[in-house]
Formats: C-alpha cells, structure tokens, sequence
C-alpha cells in the first residue's frame, strides 16, 4: 500500500503594509476592470471577426475593381486605408514631432480633427 503525501500548503500572496495592518495582496485578474476589459479588449476584436465572417462571401470582398491601376476588393481598399491611418497616428504619437493646427499650412487639414496636435 502506498502511503498518500499531504498537499504542499501553497505560499499566501505578498503582504502589503498599510499602517499597523498588513493586507495581502493577491494580482488581479483583469488588466483594468472587468467592464473595462470586456469592451476595450474582448469586444472590438470578436466584432471584427464576427464582420469579417458576414463580408467574405459578399461582393465587398469577393468584387474586383481598378484603382490606381491595382485590382482590388473595397474590404482589402478599406482595411489598407485604415492600417495606414492607424501607423501614421501611431508615429506621431510616439515621436517627438508635435504638430498644432497654427503649424500647419491652411488648406492642408479637413476639419480641426484631422490635425494632430496636443
């Protein structure tokens, strides 16, 4: 008969000190909020993917047309547009180049928001 071993007791979380007390912490399972993270983290991807799937067997995705001597879909037109939107945005944010809508030459920007500035 072989003789059962008992359980390791796990390490309780680290303590924090917070005045005469000290409070255990233990890390929390969502980044921000469970709302939060549901409809910042979860959701836009699972749309996309839900949109994605009712696209692709439609003409949005399946009916060529010419652009710019390319031949290309309105989805992969729309999904270029917005990647390239996305890493332009992406640059100016995390560059040390800062342009304010008195920088910039009138004519150039469409509305107040398509400027870029802080």
């Amino acid at each position: 008969m072989s003789k059962c071993k008992p359980a390791k007791a796990k390490k309780p979380p680290p303590a924090v000190a917070t005045g005469s007390k000290a409070v255990a912490q233990r890390p929390s399972e969502h980044i921000v909020s469970p709302v939060y993270d549901c409809v910042f983290f979860l959701l836009p991807p699972t749309a996309a993917l839900c949109l994605g799937i009712l696209i692709s067997d439609s003409g949005f995705a399946n009916d060529y047309f010419e652009f710019y001597d390319q031949d290309v879909t309105w989805s992969g037109l729309l999904i270029g547009i917005f990647i390239h939107a996305h890493l332009f945005a992406v640059f100016f944010r995390s560059t040390e180049i800062r342009l304010s809508a008195s920088s910039i030459p009138t004519g150039s920007c469409w509305s107040r928001w398509s400027c870029i500035s802080r």
